[in-house]
């Protein structure tokens, strides 16, 4: 009912794309099962498939409770939301600076620690889909892409700095894929498609030249590469006694 903020209507349900909400339940069930399988018999103090389970459970009622609520209210959270997230990120950068430069991605309550980084991944898409719900009026073009890449990207540095690379690229595809589902022309993905491939090629040349060695990358970043690429990609030390 509009008026209670909820969408119950059956048009609603029939609007869900119920392959998609099934294969999530299937996945998430499937990993649980591997995940008790590689820990069955060994003694824990948190069996993880236990507490998995748990969340699954939780992360089901917090889905339902998401898509009965009114879109039109959660919008008017998108703001303050944003705000909040890049407040307690923000926080968390003054306070690595004061344990002397370490890495800060979580506040600690007791036992139980918030990391503000996953609740922003949320922000940021309830923020960009609000701004590119108030122009459908028209399809988004290159101001927009430019308006959204500005909301993901601040967000994305301040994670970064943290530093927590790993989940600040997890939000960068959110540049790409918010305007598409918004019906961005598709003459600007090609073009951004074929800049991306001309940086990519230029950046896989110049590791290639300098023989396996990644540029602008800290070394533990370079390992996790080189394991992910396999014996494709040389090391620098590997290359220097090739060439003795």
């Amino acid at each position: 009912m509009a008026s209670s903020g909820f969408s119950s209507e059956p048009r609603f349900w029939n609007q869900i794309d119920w392959w998609i909400v099934g294969s999530l339940i299937g996945l998430t069930a499937f990993g649980i099962v591997v995940l008790d399988g590689t820990t069955y018999g060994v003694e824990l103090r948190r069996p993880p498939a236990k507490w998995q389970t748990v969340w699954w459970v939780a992360g089901l009622v917090a889905f339902v409770a998401v898509i009965l609520v009114d879109y039109g209210r959660l919008a008017k959270l998108a703001v303050p939301a944003y705000l909040l997230c890049l407040l307690l990120l923000a926080g968390l950068l003054a306070r690595r600076g004061i344990s002397a430069g370490g890495a800060a991605s979580w506040y600690d309550f007791g036992k139980m620690r918030i990391q503000p980084s996953e609740f922003t991944k949320i922000a940021v898409v309830m923020m960009a889909a609000s701004y590119l719900a108030r122009i459908k009026v028209r399809l988004p073009g290159w101001a927009d892409l430019g308006v959204v890449a500005l909301l993901v990207l601040v967000p994305c540095v301040l994670i970064a700095l943290q530093p927590d690379f790993g989940t600040a690229i997890t939000v960068l595809p959110l540049i790409a894929v918010l305007p598409w589902v918004a019906g961005t022309k598709r003459s600007i993905y090609i073009i951004l498609a074929a800049s991306l491939l001309l940086a990519t090629t230029a950046y896989g040349a110049a590791v290639v030249i300098r023989g396996g060695d990644f540029p602008f990358l800290k070394e533990y970043q370079q390992v996790r590469l080189r394991v992910f690429f396999g014996r494709l990609l040389p090391s620098p030390q590997e290359e220097t006694a090739r060439m003795m």
